[in-house]
């Protein structure tokens, strides 16, 4: 176990990585998982140590982007009021609030429009932490154009992450590791 800059490395025999965000050109490849901690740069009971890590602080390694990805409000403002087509004469929607809609601070459950923007801004502040973390760039206003694009299709059930995906993406569960 050692650890580089708050973030818990753990070392496998194998000499392979587990996939962690194209870290693998700067981490050397008998990383197995990183978890975030508050340790310095520690190294016991290993065989590699990493020395260094230039640009690549704790925030990347724990996918976390300098500001958080956010739809735009004129965009949300047109589905707060639209009435997501659930089917199933009234089933799917009971489904839906009693398995993935999740409890806003408000102390309110989400409704359907907010379960969608929590899943849609989670998995691009996800994206952009990723890709910012591996030196790749990252347009504002083209992700704008394809969340907006990917909140729609959720919205409409045209597809849907997987059951997990809607109850965990965007959360603390997700946003935090």
């Amino acid at each position: 176990m050692a650890s580089v800059r708050g973030a818990q490395l753990r070392w496998a025999r194998s000499g392979r990585l587990s996939s962690h965000r194209g870290l693998s050109s700067v981490i050397p490849r008998r990383i197995l998982s990183i978890e975030q901690t508050g340790d310095p740069l520690v190294a016991t009971g290993v065989d590699r140590v990493v020395e260094s890590l230039p640009g690549i602080g704790p925030k990347a390694l724990a996918r976390q982007a300098s500001t958080p990805f956010r739809l735009s409000p004129k965009f949300m403002k047109e589905y707060s009021s639209k009435k997501a087509p659930f089917g199933f004469n009234g089933l799917g929607e009971l489904v839906y609030h009693r398995t993935y809609s999740r409890v806003r601070e408000d102390g309110e459950n989400e409704d359907w429009h907010d379960t969608v923007q929590r899943v849609v801004e989670g998995t691009f502040n996800m994206q952009k932490g990723w890709l910012q973390s591996s030196g790749l760039g990252w347009d504002e206003s083209k992700k704008q154009i394809e969340a907006e694009e990917m909140f729609d299709r959720i919205f409409n059930f045209k597809f849907l992450p997987p059951g997990r995906g809607l109850w965990a993406m965007g959360s603390q569960l997700t946003e935090d590791r």
